[in-house]
């Protein structure tokens, strides 16, 4: 059974109306796995691992708004975007995700 309206109906839903303090915490989730993301970015040296790259990120344990992680792959094979962290070292060129 689709329980897609009875979840995002636009009038009934329960999802359908939002309180400030909903909206806060999500804006709240989304700007730290933001922050995360951008200190990935920024802060990937080659030769780095996926886990040394993941570790980067600052998570303490606060909800997010997304699936923290970080993964590559060369060009045999696709990256898989919700896959955890390895030891792999991804190389210049190659396909990454976070």
């Amino acid at each position: 059974m689709d329980a897609t309206r009875v979840l995002m109906h636009p009038v009934e839903g329960l999802r359908a109306v939002v309180d400030a303090d909903q909206i806060a915490e999500a804006e709240w989730g989304a700007s730290r796995a933001s922050m995360a993301v951008w200190r990935i970015v920024t802060g990937f040296n080659l030769g780095d691992s996926e886990l040394a790259a993941a570790s980067r990120m600052g998570y303490a344990g606060e909800p997010m708004s997304c699936h923290p992680m970080f993964a590559s792959n060369d060009a045999s094979g696709p990256v898989i975007g919700l896959r955890s962290p390895t030891a792999r070292v991804p190389r210049r060129g190659e396909g990454a995700t976070t």
